[in-house]
């Protein structure tokens, strides 16, 4: 499978990137990103192209070539502020630019194109609900979702999932191991590498649903990283 990666400079993105190069079922890996990837071990990997695109409301011709033949795009840009118009800006319209672009990808054996969003356990999607707490933020994240939901529900080969997870951790040694188990039991927290497997299983066959919680990752993504996956 050819997969597309946003957001490999970051944590979860990073993550994703190195499962995948790292699976034998991913046979190519193209990461888009708004500035060259550095400092990366996996700069020399062949099964890696980086394509450098600094307008992700555009996708010029050259770079859909170098698309074509992708099966899935695991999607971590998002917004770090709660602003709601930078919200707009980085998780609405960035992610539907990007929907548009993938949808008209020639899809490999009639295959669905698998859009896995990254988006977070306190977005709020529901626009009458009463939130004290940074309101109008996660209503916007909301709305988010629910534009990427609707564009896979209205169109024809395209699914898409959004992924909810609550605080993201990578186990330390000491003390910091000890916390992230704590968080992990709690269901306060998700492991990077759960998290990361249970996207790349969605992006290869799909899921029995649309939207995912953080305990569901949690629990999925363990079983894979138990069973060797």
């Amino acid at each position: 499978m050819k997969l597309i990666i946003t957001g490999a400079s970051g944590f979860i993105g990073g993550e994703v990137l190195s499962r995948a190069l790292a699976s034998p079922s991913i046979t190519s890996v193209i990461a888009l990103l708004r500035r060259p990837l550095t400092n990366s071990p996996h700069l020399s990997n062949p099964k890696l192209n980086v394509i450098v695109l600094e307008d992700f409301d555009i996708y010029p011709p050259s770079v859909l070539k170098q698309l074509e033949g992708a099966g899935a795009c695991i999607w971590t840009v998002g917004a770090k502020s709660l602003n709601p118009a930078i919200i707009q800006q980085v998780s609405i319209n960035y992610t539907l630019s990007a929907a548009r672009a993938f949808s008209s990808l020639p899809r490999p054996h009639n295959q669905p194109f698998r859009f896995i969003c990254t988006s977070g356990f306190i977005t709020i999607r529901d626009q009458e609900q009463s939130a004290w707490i940074f309101g109008e933020g996660r209503k916007a994240a909301g709305r988010a979702e629910t534009a990427i939901l609707d564009f896979g529900t209205g169109t024809q080969g395209f699914e898409s999932f959004v992924v909810r997870p609550a605080g993201v951790l990578k186990a330390e040694g000491g003390w910091g191991a000890w916390v992230a188990w704590v968080a992990r039991k709690t269901g306060l927290c998700i492991g990077v590498d759960e998290l990361s497997a249970w996207m790349l299983e969605l992006a290869r066959w799909g899921g029995e649903k649309m939207v995912w919680e953080s305990a569901e990752l949690r629990s999925r993504g363990r079983d894979l990283l138990d069973a060797g996956e």
